[in-house]
């Protein structure tokens, strides 16, 4: 009696849904808003680009995004329960997934952002930064910002280590930052 009356409360709320057995539930749609400046957004789902403003209430964006900061303007992006990035322009962002089935997580590509500060929950969000540096964010806080010399300062700011790792540099390109840890690093290639 108990778990019918659970059950049918369940299935009465807006956007319920359940997901068969063994099968993995949906990542969460990537959600925008404008803190503030201008966003230019281009996404499939959509015939035109958007331009959002501040005024703008939190904004879905469905399928892989293209995001575009002007300068001084700052973003905020959250995906229910898996993690939220907030970025401060001139920059660009993708928005999109990697991995596969159980695997499969949210991905933030930044390019050249001027400062962001990105969480991951539980299952977390998966990040590449310039010159293709990535991390996967599971419960772990980062933030960087972009220093007058073309540097990045990264620092962890939660309490696990954070991987990350440059596909292109071979063994090198592997760093860690323990918690508290603060970096400086050059994340574009060199000319």
């Amino acid at each position: 009696m108990l778990a019918t009356l659970c059950l049918g409360l369940l299935l009465s709320l807006p956007h319920a849904r359940l997901s068969p057995v063994g099968e993995t539930p949906p990542l969460p749609t990537p959600r925008l808003q404008v803190a503030k400046g201008s966003v230019r957004i281009v996404t499939r789902a959509w015939e035109r680009p958007r331009t959002l403003s501040p005024e703008a209430k939190w904004l879905a964006v469905p399928g892989p995004s293209y995001v575009e900061l002007g300068a001084l303007s700052e973003l905020r992006v959250c995906w229910n329960g898996r993690g939220s990035l907030r970025v401060s322009g001139p920059a660009t962002l993708e928005l999109g997934t990697v991995g596969r089935g159980t695997d499969e997580r949210p991905l933030a590509a930044l390019g050249s952002p001027r400062a962001f500060r990105v969480e991951g929950r539980t299952e977390g969000v998966s990040l590449e930064l310039s010159g293709g540096w990535v991390s996967e964010l599971d419960r772990a806080l980062l933030s960087g910002r972009r220093l007058p010399n073309g540097l990045y300062e990264l620092a962890n700011a939660g309490a696990r280590d954070i991987h990350l790792r440059c596909p292109w540099l071979g063994g090198k390109g592997r760093r860690v930052l323990r918690p508290a840890q603060r970096l400086r690093m050059r994340l574009e290639p060199p000319p």
